[in-house]
């Protein structure tokens, strides 16, 4: 590589006063900074410290470690590479090997350096996540449950496992797993940012806030926290704090592709259109290899006024996440407003018939309705008008149901549904829960039915009314929804577990056991005990 004056001046400028930037032990400067999780400096200083005169043998490995902390697989090896030569290399130098291969991306030799770290949790844990990279999920579940029972305090492992839970939208797992690393570790980067993560799915922006703030200030080195504290901070609406944090992020990594995305959509929720589409338009390589990104350059070009543009970002976000609620939404409006009724029919009328469908689903699907010639069974759910403060009653009533608080839950449920959530299925449905902790299974039964009248096409309403029915008595009619519900959700496990009840209630205990032993892989331990008592009935 060619130097000009100027940067050879630099260089040389650099190295005349290096000696001076880590005082007279640098080795010492980057072991601190290590302690401290201070990795940028740490790097810096341990590189300086293994080129030096008699330069103590510890500086090595520590800076292998400092490597594969910032993510450098690559220059990592090499550093590991040295140290397989020596003849004390470290004891869990089959891990960290594993971790390098799995930072540059080679899943399989990950797996099979993992596979020599015999008794390391860090090797369990690289295993299991070169077996999701992989498409082995089944494998990576059972790993992840042996690991678990081997290293029952091991916070990453437990904090994998609740990651784990929450992809297969296993929240009360996911919330057990959570809990748990954040006791095996208060300051643990992925315990942390789970539990930040599950707080957002809830819409606990403040409670977020503090995990994602402790994780960036323990873990200052990370983008990943500095990039969720700062996209939490704009969920939370305070958008100066987030554009400092945004800027620190993109000053450490111009082209981060979820930090530019995220000041698009500042600019964008800002209303400044304009400034936007300019970030869009100037990173739009970056931007658009991002499913979020083509949604957004969706949006901009929809409310832009280009309805046909926006419909070529909106398909492309589709096809990579196809029934995205809000992506579907506007798609459906850009169709509308090029001619395209049927096709916009089509998208939306699907989305209305979910319990969750918002107003904005039901007013499109409501219009379209008589222009396609299809009856307006929408209408309905549009009437109810709600008071001021409805939404945090409901969260409230929410977080009791989740809490396992079931007489809290049941006096706020019955509540909001005097107050007008008698017209909305959500609230009807998750009311039916209330009722059915609270120890009254016929008002849980009523619930359900209203609920499944607003919605009759979501199969999580179908799940709700089968699972009433069965908890009533009502074995036949439970397995009819229940069918109906694994039909339409084939994926979901409480589903599933529902219908193995319903099987074992009207005499079909066999197909119950094989259902049943297809889910007991992916249970957690609660679930598995709950499950062994029921295979031990029948």
């Amino acid at each position: 590589m060619k130097l000009h004056k100027s940067a050879l001046a630099v260089l040389l400028a650099l190295s005349c006063t290096a000696c001076g930037i880590f005082g007279s032990d640098p080795f010492e400067t980057g072991r601190d900074a290590y302690a401290q999780r201070d990795y940028h400096t740490a790097r810096v200083a341990l590189a300086t410290a293994m080129n030096a005169e008699n330069a103590d043998p510890e500086a090595a490995e520590l800076y292998a470690r400092t490597l594969l902390a910032l993510g450098d697989g690559e220059s990592a090896e090499r550093i590991l590479d040295t140290l397989r030569s020596r003849t004390s290399p470290p004891a869990d130098l089959a891990s960290l090997s594993a971790q390098a291969a799995l930072l540059r991306g080679d899943f399989e030799l990950a797996l099979e350096r993992a596979g020599a770290a015999h008794g390391q949790p860090l090797g369990e844990w690289v295993a299991i996540r070169a077996l999701g990279e992989l498409d082995r999920g089944e494998e990576a579940m059972i790993r992840s449950n042996a690991a678990i029972e081997a290293y029952p305090d091991h916070a990453p492992l437990l904090a994998m496992r609740g990651a784990m839970a929450v992809a297969m939208r296993q929240v009360s797992e996911a919330k057990e797993y959570s809990a748990r690393a954040l006791a095996a570790d208060a300051d643990d980067l992925d315990a942390l940012m789970l539990a930040g993560q599950l707080r957002v799915m809830r819409a606990d922006y403040a409670a977020a806030h503090e995990f994602y703030t402790k994780a960036h200030g323990e873990h200052p080195a990370d983008l990943g926290a500095l990039f969720a504290l700062a996209a939490v901070e704009a969920d939370m609406g305070e958008y100066e704090q987030a554009e400092t944090h945004l800027a620190s992020l993109l000053s450490a990594a111009p082209g981060h592709p979820m930090g530019l995305l995220l000041s698009a959509r500042l600019a964008f929720v800002e209303g400044d259109l304009d400034e936007a589409h300019t970030i869009v338009q100037q990173s739009e390589s970056n931007i658009g290899r991002i499913p979020q990104g083509r949604l957004l350059m969706g949006e901009i070009a929809y409310l832009r006024g280009f309805p046909a543009q926006a419909i070529v970002h909106l398909e492309a976000f589709l096809a990579v996440l196809p029934g995205h609620a809000h992506g579907s939404t506007v798609l459906a409006r850009a169709y509308s407003e090029q001619g395209e009724e049927q096709r916009a029919w089509d998208l939306i009328a699907p989305l209305a018939d979910s319990a969750v469908a918002t107003p904005q689903m039901l007013a499109l699907a409501s219009d379209l309705a008589g222009r396609v010639g299809e009856p307006d069974r929408f209408a309905a759910r549009l009437a109810a008008i709600l008071p001021d403060g409805f939404a945090e009653e409901y969260r409230a009533a929410q977080n009791a149901l989740d809490r396992g608080d079931g007489a809290e839950a049941e006096r706020r449920f019955a509540a909001l549904i005097a107050e007008g959530g008698d017209r909305d299925a959500v609230i009807l449905n998750n009311g039916a829960h209330a009722a059915l902790a609270a120890g009254n299974p016929q008002e849980a039964l009523r619930r359900a039915r209203a609920a499944h009248e607003l919605a009759p096409r979501d199969p999580r309403v179908r799940d709700t009314l089968g699972w009433v029915l069965l908890e009533n008595g009502e074995a036949g009619p439970a397995l009819n929804h229940l069918t109906a519900a694994v039909e339409g959700q084939p994926g979901n496990l409480q589903i599933r577990w529902h219908y193995a009840n319903a099987l074992i209630a009207n005499g079909r205990s066999a197909d119950a056991r094989r259902i049943i032993g297809e889910l007991r892989q992916f249970a957690g331990t609660e679930q598995r005990a709950a499950m062994d008592r029921l295979l031990a009935r029948i």
